[in-house]
Parts: C-alpha cells; sequence; structure tokens
C-alpha cells in the first residue's frame, strides 16, 4: 500500500467544507440521537428482553411478552424509582440532542441547508416531547399512578405501574397513545410494571 499518497490525500481534503456539510451534519445529528437512545435502552429502559422482575410487555391491546428486565439497580428499588429514572434518562437524552441541534442552527457557519434540518429536528423533538408529556397526563388521570411515555422514531412506548392490566385498560391507553403521538397501533408498545 502506498500510505505517502494516502496521507497526501487526505491532507489535500477541505476538512472545514466536509464538516460542516449539510449531510454530515445530519449524519451527526441521528448518530448522537441513536447512541441517546441506545443509552436510554442501557441505562434505563430495558423494555424487551426478558427476565424475572414481573413486568408484562402488552401491545396491540393484547398481552405480547410476558416480562422486561430491567438494571440491577432498579431491580432492588420500588417502581417509583423505576419511573423517575426512566424520565431522568429521556431528559438527559433529548437535552443532548436539543444541545447539538441548537448549535447546528445558532452557527453562523451552518450551511442554509443545514440550519434548516436541525429547525425542523427540534420542532419534531418538542412535538415528541409534548406527545409524551400528554400521554402521560392523560393515562394518570385514568388512575394509574405512573407513567412513562417515550415517542421516538414513528414509535411509542409506554410504561404503565399497574399489578395487571385489564384489556380495557390496556385499549384505553393505547388510544390515548394513538391519538396523542399520531402513531398507529402496531408502532405502540404498551409495557406494564409492578
Amino acid at each position: 500500500m502506498n500510505f505517502s499518497g494516502i496521507k497526501q490525500k487526505v491532507k489535500e481534503i477541505d476538512w472545514k467544507r466536509v464538516l460542516l456539510s449539510r449531510n454530515f451534519i445530519i449524519v451527526c445529528c441521528v448518530m448522537l440521537v441513536a447512541a441517546g437512545i441506545v443509552v436510554f435502552s442501557v441505562a434505563g429502559g430495558k423494555g424487551d428482553t426478558v427476565s424475572q422482575s414481573g413486568t408484562k410487555v402488552l401491545g396491540n391491546a393484547v398481552l405480547v411478552g410476558s416480562e422486561v428486565s430491567v438494571d440491577t439497580e432498579l431491580e432492588d428499588a420500588d417502581s417509583g424509582s423505576f419511573f423517575a429514572v426512566a424520565v431522568i434518562n429521556r431528559q438527559r437524552t433529548r437535552d443532548a440532542a436539543m444541545q447539538t441541534l441548537k448549535t447546528i442552527a445558532d452557527s453562523p457557519e451552518s450551511m442554509p441547508d443545514a440550519k434548516e434540518n436541525a429547525l425542523r429536528s427540534i420542532a419534531a423533538l418538542v412535538d415528541e416531547m409534548n406527545a409524551e408529556a400528554n400521554i402521560e397526563m392523560l393515562v394518570r388521570s385514568k388512575g394509574f399512578d405512573d407513567c412513562v411515555a417515550i415517542v421516538s422514531d414513528g414509535k411509542c412506548s409506554v410504561i404503565v405501574r399497574s399489578e395487571g392490566l385489564l384489556e380495557d385498560e390496556v385499549a384505553q391507553i393505547l388510544t390515548i397513545a394513538v391519538e396523542q403521538s399520531g402513531i398507529s397501533a402496531p408502532g405502540i408498545t404498551i409495557i406494564e410494571k409492578k
């Protein structure tokens, strides 16, 4: 291999233009949001793996899974702590994504297309946050003690504290999530946390 030729080509690249290009900024934003979702999944919202924690995964108005695992530190904590940690992790992820998008939108060096995409992404995040808040409030108004909603990438997960969801309760939660998020029923998962 000719490393000196490769090294010369790398030096010839206009890095400022590459780093401020619209595609590069979009890819970075998508990677940041994806990393936040992975961090949330690992740190506090493992709602899709089977364990002995006593929670059930519900979706499409029927039981679709059996048990949900959470971090070992959360297994020992009460369900109130689980919900508090889930909300904190969700907020940290959103704050990091929002800060990155605001930096792009406010930067005088950003290309107009990148600013426009960042502003659209900010608007989408705000819409998701509003949908989550509305879902949580409306589910609590139905008599549930705790609820955390996570809306992202055309999917919605609703985690509810319950000792056993009845079919009509699942239907109520599903209806609320569909109406508030605009996501169809197949994209909504209802998770029961004891």
